[in-house]
């Protein structure tokens, strides 16, 4: 990666997606996705 691509995604683009995960999965629980199959 080039220097100044480097500098848009560390300091442009990563900072903007962390803020959008942490918007989005708030009040989301890693135990919506992991409660076993009782139908399995």
């Amino acid at each position: 990666m080039s220097e100044s691509g480097q500098h848009v995604w560390v300091v442009e683009a990563q900072p903007k997606i962390f803020a959008y995960h942490e918007q989005v999965l708030e009040g989301f629980s890693v135990n919506d996705v992991t409660t076993p199959c009782t139908t399995c």
